[in-house]
């Protein structure tokens, strides 16, 4: 396991924490996400970039001044506007094993925001190891971007299905499976529905019918910014398959931070996180519910490289 990161002593050792028993082979998952996270931390404040913990990362520093114990990855989120910043020195910046991975740097990633990973690693997605895609998949930690956002409901709902749409044929059209669905994930991750997707692609393939999913994805991204500049003090992460409500915030969570405890290390939550743990995940937050990752389940080694696996 390559890290830079000083590991306290007995980190790795296996734990238990309100009641979940946490593996050795999950603390070497989050000391590789950690590592990655302190490198990001490290790009960011050199050049003036703000971002705050997000998600379940948030809801875990808040709560347990660390990971929520049943919890595989990291999320940080920064305004579009700090995103675009970093976006443009960040293929200079981060040295391998640490890879910048957007659909920019590496073509059929798809994943619409960025992330950060350690090529050295494995972090496959389940729903994602029979596609044998080359590109970067290493353990990583996810980057979100947030847009301006406004306060017609309609046009708001509007701009979410053309999101979910542009996305869902993006990733059609890439013979990529759908890792965050906005329906249900077991839907796309089922035999059923990889054989039909399978049977399509083979029928297009037989007509001659050439698809490019980079017109669909473009203009998914089209939609996500689609009210840059709006001044109703809001904006929101369109990018994964979560309600509007829930996935806006107050445009001051980005702008007033403050430096909270996350396991050995320290890491930037809102001043307000109250009300932005409040949008996300209701106001008893801070009572114990046990829900399983958005990702689906992933395949983690942290000694050997993804390329390996593929």
């Amino acid at each position: 396991m390559k890290i830079k990161i000083q590991l306290p002593d007995g980190f790795l050792d296996e734990e238990v924490r309100n009641g979940y028993t946490i593996s050795c082979e999950m603390k070497k998952v989050w000391a590789v996400e950690l590592d990655l996270l302190c490198e990001f931390d490290r790009i960011c404040k050199e050049h003036h970039i703000s971002y705050i913990a997000d998600g379940g990362t948030l809801l875990g520093a808040i709560r347990h001044n660390g990971f929520i114990p049943w919890d595989d990855d990291i999320d940080v989120g920064m305004l579009r506007s700090e995103y675009e910043k970093l976006n443009a020195i960040a293929s200079t910046e981060f040295h391998d094993p640490y890879f910048w991975q957007t659909e920019e740097t590496d073509p059929g990633s798809l994943r619409g925001h960025a992330q950060l990973r350690n090529s050295d690693t494995t972090g496959i997605l389940y729903c994602e190891q029979d596609r044998r895609i080359p590109f970067n998949q290493g353990i990583f930690i996810d980057v979100f971007q947030f847009d301006d956002s406004i306060t017609d409901q309609k046009k708001l709902e509007e701009q979410f299905r053309n999101i979910v749409k542009y996305k869902q044929m993006a990733c059609f059209e890439a013979d990529l499976t759908i890792r965050y669905s906005y329906d249900n994930l077991k839907q796309h991750s089922t035999f059923k529905h990889r054989l039909k997707m399978n049977v399509l692609h083979t029928c297009l393939k037989l007509f001659h019918i050439n698809l490019d999913y980079k017109v669909p994805y473009q203009k998914f991204l089209d939609e996500c910014i689609k009210f840059k500049g709006s001044n109703f003090g809001k904006v929101a992460d369109y990018v994964l398959p979560i309600t509007i409500v829930s996935g806006s915030r107050d445009k001051n969570c980005f702008l007033k931070t403050v430096e909270h405890e996350f396991e050995f290390i320290k890491i930037p939550v809102p001043v307000d996180y109250d009300s932005a743990l409040k949008q996300t995940f209701g106001s008893d937050y801070m009572v114990m519910k046990r829900n399983n990752s958005n990702h689906g389940g992933v395949l983690f080694d942290t000694e050997v490289s993804y390329k390996d696996y593929l």
